[in-house]
Parts: C-alpha cells; structure tokens; sequence
C-alpha cells in the first residue's frame, strides 16, 4: 500500500511539473492539454482502482496553464476554477487571484475585460479568510500588484468605444488613486495608467495630460521612475510638460 501512495505520489507531481511548463511557456491551449492530462490521470487512477482526489494545488496548477494561455474563453475559465476554491473550505490565495487578474489582462473579451478584472479584485477584497503568508510588506505589495493589473486590463478595452473606454478610464483611475492615498502604488502601477493615458484617445486630452501630471510627479518624488515609466510618459506629455519636467 505504502509503494502505490509513493507512485501515485510521484504520477501527480509529474503531472504539476507538466502543467507548469504549459503556463511557464505561454502554450496556447495550455489550459486544455492541462485538463486533458487530468482527465488521463482520473482514468489511470480508475482503472488501477486507485482514488484520485483534485486538491487545491491541482486546480491552482490547471488555473496558471489557463491564465497563460490565448484561449479566447481563458479568463471565464480561470475564474470558473477560482470560484470552485472559493467554495472550499480551504479559501483561494492572493496568488489565484492573481492569475484571475492576469488572465483578464491578456483576455481578448475587450468589451468585458475592465468589468470582470474589477469584479475579481472586489472579490479578492472582500474575503476574509485569504492565507496569510510571508510578512506584512509581502502581503501589501502583492495587494497592490493585485489592483495595479486591474489598471492594465482597463487599458486594453475595445479602443472604438467611447463609452467603454470611459468606463475603464474611471476605474483605473479610482484604482490610481487609492493606491497613492495608502503609499502602495508600485512603479507598474504608474507605468500602467500612464500607458491607458497614451491609448486612450476618447478621453479628453486635457483630462489625460492633467492626471499624467499629477501622477508622473508623485512617482518622481518616490524615486519610482524606471524605462517602461518614462517612456509613457514621455509618450503622453505635451512639450510644455516635458520641459517643465
């Protein structure tokens, strides 16, 4: 009894490392071949009369091999398996809502993908009963790198729509916001709402170039401008600002 725990032991740790590669590697239809390969594990395990459980580090795995792959329906899914951790005893950690996030930055779903990446992070605030793990600082910066991939899922709306590149804009910026009013914005988190500043052409130009302002100084005064920071904003600003800069 105790060489078949080893081998299935060793079968399912095979199986992870294979999963790991599909996301690591951005596999396209990673998250398919990762649910194939579960699906032949369950049918190993039947027909060796063995029990086969799917453990939260299984579905973490199957969520990574979705969330890095270009499925259209990736993100949906990714969220299908985080809503399925949610209603375990065991509660999701920051990093599945992570992936969750990430998906939707990489979703082609433009007309939803600012909604549903606020919608996870709404549910990634309200519970309670996350893991804790690693120290405070740890913990606040994947918080804040959290909501920072909301702000570049809203840039990347539909870039033909008026109305949803309005929508978006008003989320990232509340987002923004919030994070420099609690001192948690990271560098990305400027880089990206300065690049929803150069993307977004329905809104107002004098609007854009106010909070690219307003934001671009605040990173200064952190010491928090890096390449990707600069060059948004250099791409953004107006030659007035620049200079003044």
């Amino acid at each position: 009894e105790g060489k078949l725990i080893a081998e299935d032991g060793m079968y399912t740790l095979l199986m992870l490392k294979v999963m790991d590669t599909f996301a690591q590697c951005n596999v396209p239809d990673g998250g398919k071949r990762a649910e194939r390969l579960l699906q032949r594990m369950k049918e190993f395990s039947n027909r060796n009369n063995r029990t086969f459980v799917v453990d939260d580090n299984i579905v973490r795995h199957l969520m990574a091999a979705w969330g890095h792959s270009s499925h259209p329906q990736a993100a949906p899914r990714v969220e299908q398996y985080l809503a399925a951790l949610e209603k375990r005893a065991t509660q999701p950690t920051i990093k599945c809502y992570e992936i969750a996030l990430h998906a939707w930055t990489r979703s082609q779903l433009v007309d939803i993908k600012a909604s549903r990446a606020l919608a996870v992070l709404q549910r990634l605030l309200r519970n309670q009963n996350i893991p804790r793990s690693g120290d405070e600082d740890t913990r606040n910066t994947d918080m804040a790198y959290c909501k920072s991939l909301v702000i570049n899922a809203c840039g990347f709306v539909s870039l033909t729509s008026q109305v949803q590149q309005a929508e978006a804009y008003q989320i990232a910026l509340e987002i923004m916001n919030g994070l420099i009013d609690d001192g948690s914005a990271l560098s990305l988190s400027y880089g990206w709402f300065l690049q929803l500043c150069v993307r977004f052409n329905n809104i107002p130009i004098s609007e854009r170039i106010e909070q690219v302002e307003i934001f671009f100084r605040d990173c200064c005064r952190k010491g928090m401008v890096n390449g990707f920071v600069w060059d948004q904003f250099a791409a953004v600003a107006s030659h007035d600002l620049l200079q003044s800069i």
